[in-house]
Parts: structure tokens; C-alpha cells; sequence
């Protein structure tokens, strides 16, 4: 989640490397493949990202829109 905020994407795949300490992020996907994650959890992922998308941006969006275009008094 952190690498993701840094580079600035709310969806992304992140490879990571087993070291000694701790993981390394080894590289991100702006467009990751979603095979291997749902082959490994057995969950259609899609969805879940559809469905993040619709509540984060979608919703959020309309509501700003229809907050700025309220007149202040007059108008």
C-alpha cells in the first residue's frame, strides 16, 4: 500500500523479493496481470477493483460536482 501511494497509484501490482531483513519491492505494474493473484486466493479480484473504484472516485466525484455547482445566496 505505501509503495503504491509514493508512486501515486490507488490500483497496482508490486513484485517483491524475500532479503534477509525484510521484503524488497523489486518492481510496480501501473496495469498488473491479475491471474496469479486470484489463482493464489481462489477470488475473482475485478470486482473488488470496480467496486473500490466506484466508492472512491466515482461517488466522490459526483458529490464534489454537485457540492460546486450550489449558489452561495444568490444566483
Amino acid at each position: 500500500m505505501l509503495t503504491a501511494h509514493v508512486i501515486g497509484l490507488h490500483v497496482c501490482g508490486v513484485n517483491l523479493l524475500r532479503a534477509e531483513r525484510r521484503p524488497v519491492v523489486m518492481q510496480v505494474n501501473s496495469s498488473p496481470g491479475l491471474a496469479g493473484i486470484e489463482a493464489a486466493t481462489e477470488k475473482d479480484v475485478t470486482p473488488m477493483i470496480f467496486k473500490f473504484i466506484e466508492k472512491n472516485f466515482i461517488e466522490k466525484n459526483a458529490s464534489a460536482k454537485s457540492n460546486r455547482n450550489r449558489t452561495q445566496g444568490q444566483g
